[in-house]
């Protein structure tokens, strides 16, 4: 009989939560170890992305009119692929003999794909009903891809990105994308989020919000400008007299830095700007009528003066704290402790749109070239500033009000007797007092005429 009940509520057999039970393979099928699930996985994750690279290189190579002395073999090719694959995951590279760190980084969006796929598959497949197990098949993917970038780096002989720098951003590519995948597709996503204190929550949302505000503005701003500015970019890519292969190669090259120019965006929606060739800074306060833009037809979206009304776009952070500041509030933040979380997720929203404006800024490999994007000092600084301000919108009046009444107590409707008993025994119960209070008041009746 008990075999029987844990057969007929997996709720409850071994600890397992449900969603992980139902997701889990049949026992008596064999599933794969962890660790073998991981590198199969990562092995996959690999070989994919690298034939999405090489699809568009090889077929510049065999359409291109011209190609020049480093494309006359399948063997300079495959290494000019390789270049690329490095590329897509983040990492500066050499071309032609000039080190490239602005990147099309937006292409990363194919390995991460890839990668949290391929986590997903090592949950159908692999046994992963423990979260210790999401750790073991999780480090040998990360450790089988970030090897097999390493080879790559060697293969192709590019100095423009150290060993340790390959490791550490494919490492972390990999264990995010993946991690993520193989946790939901195992289903233990509400099991090891429901572990983290209330507080870490609070602060990763109100960060998310704070953050996401000004990176869904900037996108719009973006968006908008290209339409606005639709004839000039035309105009540039027109310019470049492009063949279909370099049609092909512009077009994937504008998708790859679309990321990119968002960034520089969210510094201009904060009034602070950035610099495009040679130092020249474009922001809400100046003019890039008279800057030198590189040819590159998603540079036409740069309008060439300042918009009606930009110097009240650094508003847009201030709305932001406001909302972050709301969603601590909304979550249950309260007390002057809620001055701690404000704080600590102007720090985590303050790390996390560093690493978009660093991701933002490099060189293009020339003189004219170096060192644009973002200016991320003075950004961060602003973007703080704003957020702190917004959140104190919804703070202040909340320490005014000051500690809730400790004689009131919430009731979890989850744990109230009326949740245990269930809908119908509470309404018996109540028939059956009304029923006990109507004879009461026919017996109260006789005795006192």
């Amino acid at each position: 009989m008990e075999h029987d009940r844990d057969e007929a509520n997996p709720v409850i057999v071994s600890g397992v939560p449900s969603s992980a039970a139902s997701s889990a393979i049949d026992p008596d099928q064999r599933t794969w170890p962890p660790l073998l699930a991981g590198v199969i996985a990562a092995l996959a994750a690999f070989a994919l992305s690298a034939i999405a690279f090489a699809i568009p290189v090889f077929a510049l190579w065999l359409t291109a009119v011209e190609v020049g002395p480093a494309w006359d073999t399948w063997t300079e090719v495959a290494a000019i692929t390789g270049t690329a694959w490095l590329a897509g995951q983040g990492l500066p590279v050499s071309i032609g003999g000039l080190t490239v760190s602005l990147l099309p980084w937006g292409l990363a969006v194919i390995p991460a794909l890839l990668l949290f796929l391929a986590g997903r598959w090592t949950s159908r497949v692999g046994d992963l009903t423990r979260p210790v197990h999401l750790v073991i098949v999780t480090l040998a993917a990360v450790v089988v891809y970030a090897g097999l970038a390493v080879g790559v780096a060697i293969w192709i002989d590019d100095p423009s990105a150290g060993l340790g720098r390959v490791i550490a951003t494919t490492g972390v590519l990999t264990l995010v994308a993946f991690g993520v995948g193989s946790m939901t597709g195992a289903g233990l996503t509400s099991s090891v989020t429901s572990a983290l204190p209330g507080w870490f929550t609070r602060v990763i949302s109100g960060a998310v919000v704070c953050v996401g505000v000004l990176i869904v503005a900037a996108a719009i701003a973006v968006g908008v400008s290209l339409i606005a500015n639709a004839e000039q970019t035309h105009r540039l890519l027109m310019s470049l007299t492009p063949d279909l292969a370099g049609f092909i190669a512009i077009i994937v090259l504008s998708l790859g830095y679309l990321p990119v120019l968002i960034g520089w965006a969210v510094s201009y929606l904060l009034g602070i700007g950035f610099t495009v060739s040679s130092g020249a800074t474009i922001s809400p306060f100046s003019s890039a009528s008279e800057t030198a833009l590189p040819v590159f037809p998603l540079l036409g979206v740069i309008p060439e003066s300042p918009p009606v009304g930009a110097a009240a776009l650094p508003v847009i952070g201030l709305i932001a704290g406001v909302l972050g500041g709301y969603t601590l509030k909304r979550r249950g933040a309260g007390g002057w402790s809620f001055l701690a979380e404000v704080a600590g997720m102007i720090g985590v929203a303050t790390a996390a749109l560093w690493a978009l404006l660093a991701a933002s800024s490099g060189s293009l490999g020339s003189d004219l070239l170096m060192n644009i994007g973002p200016i991320i000092g003075p950004t961060l600084g602003v973007a703080a500033l704003l957020w702190g301000v917004g959140s104190l919108i919804i703070v202040i009046p909340v320490l005014a009000a000051g500690p809730a009444d400790p004689d009131f107590v919430a009731v979890d409707r989850s744990t109230s007797p009326a949740a245990r008993f269930g809908s119908d025994d509470l309404a018996g119960n109540i028939d059956q007092v009304g029923s006990q209070h109507q004879q009461e008041g026919r017996l109260d009746g006789q005795h006192h005429p």
